[in-house]
């Protein structure tokens, strides 16, 4: 959890906590307690919108492709995934080294 967590905040920034977990009340049972991390990341997956509606801003992810404004949500989610694969493979790596 803690990894994805951090992959999320390389790429993610929380600007209106209050307004993502009141959106997330919707349709997150726990939106109240979870991490802000986790909650973005389920609303970037599940429900891709514009991120200013969910109270979010992204930095260092390449511009949008498309003009459907949820294109940009998809391309966090896609940077956030790549961030998630990389730590994983480096810790795997780190853990797992074997001499040839």
């Amino acid at each position: 959890d803690e990894l994805r967590r951090a992959s999320v905040r390389a790429h993610l920034r929380v600007v209106d906590e209050t307004l993502l977990r009141h959106r997330a009340s919707g349709w997150l049972h726990d939106a109240d307690s979870a991490a802000i991390e986790d909650i973005a990341y389920h609303a970037l997956r599940t429900r891709p919108q514009p991120l200013v509606d969910l109270g979010l801003d992204a930095y260092d992810v390449p511009p949008a492709r498309g003009t459907d404004p949820k294109d940009q949500a998809r391309a966090v989610l896609r940077c956030i995934d790549h961030e998630f694969y990389t730590r994983s493979r480096a810790i795997y790596e780190a853990s797992f080294k074997t001499l040839t």
